[in-house]
């Protein structure tokens, strides 16, 4: 069985067995898919991984366009996993859905890590409670009049 290690930079609880990630809005995620077997092309997808559904994807170890990134740290088979580390900052309701981080492999088919991501409203800041002038003259020591 895959292990999923999520890293939320949000610091919400880790995730298990599939249940989705729910980062806030504005917040950044990184998400760790294992892999056994070591792959060519390392990709980020959402939904179904076609052309028009990649959102980054390298030949390379490591790449970054816009607010996606990818690190790949590779393993030897039955030695070590292979680890495609995938970012996205800055969250937004519409990144919501369901994603895939992958290998491509020659000889084999493509090997996918499936997640999904509930981003979730910002938590709301409210104003702070407007003073009454003798409150703000305590607070910062001046004399009250007499």
């Amino acid at each position: 069985m895959h292990l999923l290690h999520v890293l939320l930079l949000c610091f919400l609880p880790a995730v298990i067995d599939g249940d989705p990630l729910t980062p806030t809005e504005g917040s950044s995620i990184r998400v760790a898919c294992s892999f056994s077997v070591p792959g060519r092309k390392k990709f980020l997808c959402k939904d179904e991984c076609k052309d028009k559904d990649i959102l980054i994807a390298t030949e390379g170890d490591a790449a970054h366009s816009g607010r996606y990134s990818i690190f790949y740290q590779g393993g030897t088979f039955t030695v070590s996993e292979t680890v495609v580390y995938v970012s996205i900052t800055q969250l937004a309701k519409s990144d919501s859905g369901r994603y895939r981080c992958g290998l491509e492999r020659a000889f084999m088919p493509d090997s996918y890590w499936p997640f999904e991501i509930r981003v979730t409203d910002a938590p709301k800041t409210s104003p702070e409670p407007m003073k009454q002038p003798e409150q703000q003259q305590r607070e910062t020591g001046a004399a009250e009049p007499p």
